[in-house]
Parts: C-alpha cells; sequence; structure tokens
C-alpha cells in the first residue's frame, strides 16, 4: 500500500484505539533508543543515527516506511534481538538524523545505508527488511551486495506501477494521495509543525518523560524529508 493512502488508514486506526484506551502500556524500547542510540559519522561528513539491539549473525537490518524513522519498529525490534542482533536507524532528515542532500531517491538512501554500515562497522551477513516504500531500498542494496545478504523480508512492499492498481481499485486513491501530500506540505512548512493540527501523532505508548524528546524529532524538515522521499 502506498505511503499516503496506508497513512489514512493508519491514522483512522489509531484515532479509533486511542477512543477504546486513554493510554497504552509504555514501551521501553523507547527508552533505551533515547540512551543508546548513536549518530555515525559518514566517510562523507555526514551523519545518521543507528539504533542495535542483540547479539548474533546474520545482523538484521530494519528499513522503515516513507516519512518514518526507527521508532516504526520499536514493537518488532526487541522480539528480534532476542535471537540476532538487529539494527533499526533514520533516514536523512527524521528521527535524530540531520536532513541529506537532494534528491532522496532510492539510490540516496541506499547510499546512505551503504556508508552506514561500513562506518558502524556492521558486517554481513545481513538480513534485510524493508516495510512499505523501504521495500525499494532493500531490493537494491540485495541486488548490490547480494554476497552479503542472507535473506529479504518485504512488509507490505510498495511496488512498481502500483499506484495505477489502486486507481482500478479504489477510486478515492488519487484523492487520499493528494490529501496525505497536502498534509505533508503544510507540516513542512509550519514553524512549529508539532503544534500543527493534523501534523503530529503522538505513541501513546511512549513514557510520558520521553515525549518532549520525540516531539523534537517531529521537526518541519522531517516532514520536508518525507516529502523528498
Amino acid at each position: 500500500m502506498h505511503g499516503w493512502i496506508r497513512a489514512a488508514a493508519i491514522r483512522g486506526g489509531m484515532m479509533l484505539a486511542a477512543a477504546a484506551s486513554a493510554q497504552a502500556p509504555t514501551n521501553p524500547w523507547w527508552a533505551r533508543y533515547e540512551a543508546e542510540d548513536r549518530l555515525v559519522a559518514l566517510p562523507n561528513g555526514r551523519r545518521l543515527n543507528l539504533y542495535c539491539e542483540g547479539q548474533g549473525s546474520p545482523t538484521v537490518i530494519l528499513e522503515a516506511g516513507l516519512g518514518s524513522s526507527a521508532s516504526a519498529w520499536r514493537l518488532v525490534q526487541d522480539g528480534i534481538a532476542r535471537t540476532t542482533r538487529v539494527c533499526a536507524y533514520d533516514r536523512a532528515g527524521l528521527g535524530h538524523s540531520p536532513s541529506g542532500p537532494l534528491p532522496r531517491d532510492t539510490l540516496a538512501i541506499v547510499g546512505d545505508l551503504e556508508q552506514l554500515l561500513k562506518a558502524a562497522r556492521l558486517p554481513g551477513p545481513y538480513v534485510l527488511v524493508g516495510h512499505s516504500m523501504g521495500a525499494y531500498s532493500m531490493r537494491l542494496l540485495a541486488t548490490r551486495r547480494r554476497a552479503e545478504v542472507a535473506g529479504l523480508v518485504l512488509v507490505d512492499p510498495s511496488t512498481e506501477r502500483q499506484l495505477t492498481r489502486f486507481a482500478a481499485l479504489l477510486p478515492q486513491a488519487s484523492e487520499l494521495e493528494r490529501a496525505g501530500l497536502g498534509r505533508r506540505t503544510a507540516c513542512a512548512q509550519a514553524a512549529r509543525p508539532v503544534e500543527a493540527k493534523g501534523c503530529v501523532l503522538r505513541p501513546s505508548d511512549i513514557p510520558p518523560g520521553l515525549m518532549d524528546s520525540f516531539l523534537a524529532a517531529e521537526r518541519a524538515d522531517a516532514f520536508a524529508a518525507a516529502l523528498a522521499e
């Protein structure tokens, strides 16, 4: 499912969940991520934020969907860490990672990730996991680093020509696409997007003491990064 359409569906589901439960139990992933994530210096002088858990081989690399950071994997990463090493990262401009140069297409994203793996000294073999738009990146990386890839997992992956298929199955797809694009554009232009209506969905499982840190990462350039992607 395309990122904009999925975002509308997820937003609706989150609103229903919020109505059913005022506060979900806090998730310890947030505190560990806040304490143990690290900005890794890339050979080109830029930096990307990385958070790894667990020990062993192969190393699982988690790639989030459009506009999402490492926190998208917070309900998954801990479980994988019981078996082997697993790493999630924030793409340029998202989460705790500074913005990167345009274009932010799949070639740029994979180039960044290859540099990150080298700079962080994370050798293969890898199991590459890509969600939604992240499937493009993992497919390309698997092709470029075939000898180092032990497995490839695509979760609800984006695919070529999907918008044409969506339009045939769901007449409202184009309208949802435009609405999602308009929302992200407005949030990217807001001086303080955390205060703009509809820009930030506050996770119900985040510890209250870490909410300010989460909101700080939901800055205007994060929405700009999503638009660039």
